[in-house]
């Protein structure tokens, strides 16, 4: 399986779009002392030892990658190499675009974001999809109508996803922001992150609805993942993170 970490964005609202923190979202500490990427590439590692992993950088990419090189040397981690988006600034799907362009021709996709720190039951339940095989695209999640105010909501149809988006009055299940792409669902999503030419929407959730195949919904059955977008969400760290 291959993984993609989107990892380029300034993190703007961290600081409630003041300025962008002075460190990429990826390697704020959690409770421990462990960053977000540490914890996802270690967590991954046990779940999926054969993934391999493509960090996509951008803001204070060298720190990244300097940190990738140190743990390379100190840890068991998959196999990681990076590629910097240098139009980190505009949108995600540029990193989305970019990173389809690296990895090529792939059986197994999957593209998590740098700023969600996932837990072990997550990873395990993403690899045991991706090991059942056959084609498709699947969007990891919860069932739920108990919601953030930042959460991204999905109208469910049975296990399809239906619309997804942060005002949904009739969402029955939170993303996790992970999508899992399967044989003939990889080039689906490609060719879905490639309509627009330079106009290209925000986020990469807006992508499953330029599919032209239906997307998955797999529960995760809560929400065994924490999503650090400001300074508030750090504060849920420690005993309660994932």
């Amino acid at each position: 399986m291959q993984v993609v970490i989107l990892a380029a964005g300034t993190g703007r609202r961290f600081n409630g779009g003041q300025a962008a923190p002075p460190t990429p979202k990826c390697l704020l500490a959690l409770g421990g002392g462990s960053t977000i990427l540490d914890l996802d590439l270690e967590r991954l590692h046990a779940a999926a030892p054969e993934a391999r992993v493509l960090v996509v950088t951008g803001f204070a990419a060298d720190r990244v990658e300097t940190h990738l090189e140190r743990r390379r040397t100190e840890r068991a981690s998959p196999p990681v190499r990076t590629v910097r988006n240098p139009r980190f600034e505009e949108s995600v799907v540029h990193s989305v675009r970019l990173a389809l362009e690296v990895v090529g021709g792939v059986e197994a996709l999957l593209l998590l974001n740098g700023d969600t720190c996932f837990g072990s039951a997550a990873f395990s339940r993403m690899a045991a999809v991706a090991r059942a095989g056959g084609p498709g695209i699947h969007l990891f999640g919860a069932r739920t109508r108990d919601f953030a105010p930042d959460d991204m909501r999905l109208e469910l149809d049975g296990g399809r996803v239906l619309r997804v988006g942060k005002d949904l009055s009739g969402a029955g299940a939170v993303s996790a922001g992970a999508v899992l792409l399967l044989g003939s669902g990889v080039d689906a999503y490609r060719r879905a992150a490639a309509q627009g030419g330079e106009r290209v929407p925000g986020t990469h959730h807006a992508l499953l609805e330029r599919v032209e195949r239906p997307v998955l919904f797999e529960d995760l059955g809560e929400r065994d993942w924490l999503e650090v977008d400001t300074v508030a969400d750090l504060a849920t760290t420690g005993d309660e993170r994932p």
